[in-house]
């Protein structure tokens, strides 16, 4: 068995994430997880909609860095980024 909380440590490391990544990379998908960590941290009572709504944040963190790597890396090889000819 876990304690509470280690189990309430990893909605909160969602969340603190899903802020990074509003912040930083990709405010969409960083929405999405700040709200579903949010919603497992409401749900103290039952342990398996906590656990269901934390994977689904991690599953969003997952989709959000990939889309990002995807348009950087697209970006950079169409030429779109400023100052990369010299590395072409």
């Amino acid at each position: 068995m876990t304690s509470d909380s280690a189990q309430s440590a990893n909605p909160l490391a969602a969340l603190i994430t899903g802020i990074f990544l509003t912040v930083c990379c990709n405010p969409v998908v960083g929405i999405v997880m700040i709200v579903l960590a949010a919603m497992a941290l409401n749900k103290t009572d039952d342990s398996r909609a906590e656990a269901r709504l934390t994977r689904a944040a991690w599953i969003a963190f997952g989709v959000g860095v990939g889309i990002t790597l995807v348009i950087a890396a697209t970006a950079f090889l169409l030429g779109l980024v400023p100052g990369m000819e010299t590395y072409l």
